[in-house]
């Protein structure tokens, strides 16, 4: 009786592992079938297609007469929030690009986890450290349009892949303290009060690492813009050939 219930042990036990290997198995399904799902709802979304197919590749930048400032309410993950009056008139195409990525969901899970202190400003980056774009929009310079808007505490700006040139990215950052040597070369193109500015302060005091970066950091959860009833254009864009570099 004794050996017959030591067989029984034994033969349970040898089981385990394949029953671990195939619950393993079965949860890498699920987690796979669902992102294919969510890829898919977001393409359904956009008749099937990226969110930017039709934007256009080409042409004069239209503008739009507006009377109040856009303004975008950026919800965080530890339950902060803080708005960007988005100064359109100094930066059209960057806002109007803004506007869009925004409203297509393309900032949410974003992480505020670079800090650039000698250049005065806290970076938004995807949560791996790295942001890949889709396009590119020209730059948008304050002096140029008429409507300067200089790198002060409290402004909101588009980081370009190269500097000087027109691969400007929907990455943005927001400057901590008084940079105006950043005016020739980043578009400007929002604003941050003073009281939400305490947000960034705190993101500045975490520490970061010798890259800059911050563990842990604040991450967005969502990104809403009123417009105030206007109907903004999509931004003009500059594809990226899959050779680029």
């Amino acid at each position: 009786m004794a050996e017959k219930k030591e067989l029984e042990k034994k033969s349970l036990e040898s089981g385990k592992p394949a029953r671990n290997i195939r619950l393993s198995v079965v949860v890498a399904a699920i987690v796979a079938v669902t992102a294919a799902l969510v890829i898919a709802a977001v393409l359904l979304s956009h008749g099937g297609k990226e969110f930017y197919a039709e934007y256009p590749t080409g042409g004069e930048i239209v503008t739009v007469d507006v009377e109040k400032n856009p303004v975008a309410t950026v919800k965080l993950s530890d339950g902060t929030s803080f708005d960007i009056e988005l100064c359109y008139y100094a930066a059209p195409n960057t806002v109007a690009d803004f506007i869009a990525l925004a409203e297509a969901g393309q900032y949410n899970g974003m992480a505020f986890n670079q800090v650039k202190k000698g250049y005065n400003y806290v970076m938004l980056n995807n949560a791996d450290g790295v942001y890949t774009p889709t396009y590119y929009i020209q730059r948008e310079l304050g002096k140029d349009s008429g409507h300067p808007l200089s790198h002060t505490r409290g402004v909101v700006s588009m980081q370009p892949v190269r500097i000087g040139d027109d691969t400007v990215t929907g990455q943005f950052f927001v400057v901590t303290t008084d940079a105006a040597f950043l005016d020739k070369n980043y578009s400007a193109f929002g604003k941050i009060s003073e009281e939400d500015m305490a947000i960034f302060d705190k993101i500045v005091a975490m520490e970061p690492n010798s890259d800059g970066m911050i563990e842990n950091p604040i991450s967005i959860k969502s990104v809403t813009v009123e417009t105030y009833g206007v109907d903004f254009p999509k931004p003009v864009i500059i594809p990226i050939q899959k050779d680029a570099k």
